[in-house]
């Protein structure tokens, strides 16, 4: 039940921290990567969307289904990617609870604190350099990036 109430605390602090992104704007390569982007207008085309944006397909993929469902509404680009930076802050808790288990640390004295989890999930969900991925719509290619990478470390381990 601890780690409802962590993943929680975390949810509400990342909110308290990036809700006023929601209502920024399209902003430098927005425009070129979004908003100017035929191929996030024309959605229905995945596989030219393929074609030309195949090494980041799945981003170019999330920002066609955004447009789909409410065209260019910005809020609704800033909510995907603050769910991204939550969903990436849940992994950091997750695999810090685990390498707590670990049994090259499980000895150690300051892997047995309870809230080291949390503690570092927080300050992975405001540090400053987070700013730019969270707040910066085109940067979601970041934010995936690490979701799939942390993802993938948090089933390897």
């Amino acid at each position: 039940m601890h780690h409802l109430f962590n993943l929680g605390l975390i949810t509400f602090v990342a909110f308290i921290s990036y809700s006023n992104s929601f209502a920024g704007e399209f902003v430098f390569d927005d425009h070129v990567t979004i908003v100017q982007n035929f191929l996030v207008r024309y959605y229905h085309d995945w596989q030219l969307l393929w074609q030309i944006h195949s090494i980041r397909f799945l981003p170019f993929a999330s920002f066609a289904l955004n447009f789909q469902l409410l065209g260019l509404s910005v809020w609704q680009y800033h909510l995907v990617n603050f769910l991204f930076h939550v969903a990436n802050s849940f992994m950091v808790y997750f695999l810090i609870r685990l390498w707590q288990y670990t049994p090259e640390v499980r000895n150690n004295i300051l892997t047995k604190w309870r809230r080291l989890p949390l503690l570092i999930a927080m300050l992975f969900t405001v540090h400053p350099i987070q700013t730019g991925a969270v707040t910066y719509i085109s940067q979601r290619f970041t934010l995936m990036a690490a979701f799939f990478y942390l993802g993938s470390l948090l089933f390897y381990t």
